[in-house]
């Protein structure tokens, strides 16, 4: 699973410039189990690009969720764990 550090990466990605339903999650990682920088690597190095193992469990925690309201329409952010 790809992944970035930034905020407005993942806005960008997210279908609210075209006027879709937006939801971007939030992932908060342990040292344990971090994703994996590749930035050096990638097409895109500006978008700091993490891979997140295969396999990887997330779980969601409905108790944080957020709304950014963006140039072009509202995105939900909503946090998930990486167990």
């Amino acid at each position: 699973m790809s992944t970035s550090d930034r905020p407005e990466v993942a806005i960008d990605y997210s279908g609210v410039k075209e006027g879709q339903v937006a939801i971007v999650l939030v992932i908060e990682t342990h040292q344990v189990d971090a994703a994996a920088c590749i930035f050096e690597f990638s097409q895109y190095p500006a978008e700091r690009e993490f891979l997140v193992l295969l396999l990887s469990y997330l779980e969601y925690l409905p108790d944080w969720d957020e709304i950014v309201i963006t140039e072009h329409g509202i995105v939900r952010r909503s946090l998930s764990m990486e167990l």
